[in-house]
């Protein structure tokens, strides 16, 4: 085998750990994105079943007409607020951005299998891995911010809390951590 070869499987093997990790990432992201969307859903309900309280005493309740007057604003800031975020297409993007890195993952270990039984030659894995490369980092490019929290929870969750993800290496993989992700 060439050094070429081998850098390039040592590569394609780093960027399938990459997806793996940005799967879960990207996975707990769009979960955290799911419970802002719920929380603002169920303060809307509550707010409008204020409102509606407030609208159907019609002002005879002294409270309950101040109360609605402030719920009716209430709503339309959290209105305003959920339209200016977009929260619930965040989410929706997260759960896309995180399928478009399993499918690559999988690409990434059908390349790899490939590799173990030698059915290819150099300027054939040079070519597919170039491919996938260029997928990766197009991925990389189109998908939204996840958070610092995002990660911890999928390095906890990808090594079921023995990995360090706060040190040096939190983001680098070895061969056998590599190896527990393939089939």
């Amino acid at each position: 085998m060439s050094k070429r070869y081998k850098g390039i499987v040592a590569r394609a093997r780093f960027n399938f750990a990459q997806c793996v990790f940005n799967h879960q990432v990207f996975e707990f992201a769009a979960r955290r994105e799911k419970r802002k969307e719920n929380l603002l859903k169920t303060a809307n309900l509550l707010l409008t079943i204020l409102s509606l309280a407030a609208l159907i005493d019609r002002g005879q309740t002294y409270w309950l007409n101040i109360l609605g007057q402030y719920t009716v604003v209430a709503e339309i800031v959290l209105q305003l607020a959920q339209w200016s975020f977009d929260i619930g297409n965040l989410s929706a993007e997260h759960e896309r951005t995180a399928k478009e890195y399993l499918m690559l993952r999988e690409e990434y270990g059908c390349l790899l299998a490939e590799v173990e039984e030698s059915k290819m030659n150099n300027d054939e894995l040079s070519r597919r891995y170039r491919d996938l490369a260029n997928r990766y980092s197009t991925i990389c490019k189109m998908s939204h911010q996840t958070t610092n929290k995002d990660y911890e929870k999928a390095g906890e969750w990808l090594s079921h809390g023995n990995r360090k993800t706060d040190s040096s290496e939190a983001y680098t993989w070895s061969d056998d951590e590599i190896d527990a992700f393939l089939p």
